[in-house]
Order: structure tokens, then C-alpha cells, then sequence
């Protein structure tokens, strides 16, 4: 199966991001096994203390007559807090 995964940042004003969003194709996507994606992303502030980076993560079946038996489980949310000094 192949497919697509999607990771949308979301960040504070006082930082910067150089892509606010990753796409990777999957291919062969292996039934019922963990798969890691990475989405890489430089992330810059420009005020000290702490910032919040939201990661929004999405995916989806890129094949024509292939539905996913359980659509509940291809999103989820993730936060991390960085220190800028």
C-alpha cells in the first residue's frame, strides 16, 4: 500500500520556520507495522525564553481502491517546547 504523510507546523510570532509543512510519499507502506517518517525543519527564534511548536501529522492512502480499515488512527498532535537563549 502507499501513501501519503503530512506534518503542518504551526509556531509563535517571535520564530521562524524555513518550511511550515513536509509531504512524503510512502511506498509499500507494510500492514500493521510501526513506520517512522521524519520531516525535518529549522526552526529560529528571535526572542529569548521558551516557544511552543505545534506538529499536526496527517496520513493518508495514496492508492485508487484501497480503504484504510481503521481511519482512526492517522493523525495526531504533538508539541515541543525549545528554549531559546
Amino acid at each position: 500500500v502507499d501513501a501519503e504523510a503530512e506534518t503542518i507546523v504551526t509556531w509563535p510570532s517571535v520564530c521562524q520556520i524555513d518550511e511550515p509543512s513536509h509531504l512524503e510519499r510512502i511506498r509499500n507502506l507494510p500492514v500493521g507495522v510501526d513506520v517512522t517518517v521524519k520531516a525535518p525543519f529549522t526552526i529560529r527564534c528571535n526572542a529569548p525564553g521558551q516557544h511552543t511548536f505545534s506538529f499536526d501529522n496527517t496520513i493518508t492512502v495514496d492508492m485508487l481502491h484501497v480503504r484504510d480499515p481503521d481511519g482512526g488512527n492517522n493523525t495526531v498532535h504533538t508539541e515541543l517546547t525549545v528554549t531559546a537563549s
